[in-house]
């Protein structure tokens, strides 16, 4: 198994935490910066994997709301 370079983590984590609390800002810089280390690769792979992260919190509340409206359905 290939080691994740550090620079790449840091940037993974870092973007994704900004993604997270501070996407005004993200987009500000992403606009600004090419992918041409370790660190921003990490930077922008960290950005995406929270927009995924995030999806797939709206399925799955759409899937419960989706649940709870059947259970209704059924007791009428």
């Amino acid at each position: 198994m290939e080691e994740t370079p550090a620079l790449y983590v840091r940037g993974f984590n870092h973007g994704y935490t900004l993604a997270k609390y501070l996407p005004e800002l993200l987009a500000k810089i992403v606009k600004k910066i090419n992918p041409n280390s370790d660190y921003i690769l990490g930077f922008f792979s960290g950005k995406e994997e929270w927009e995924l992260e995030k999806d797939r919190i709206h399925l799955d509340e759409l899937n419960q709301l989706r649940n709870q409206s059947k259970d209704i359905e059924r007791e009428l």
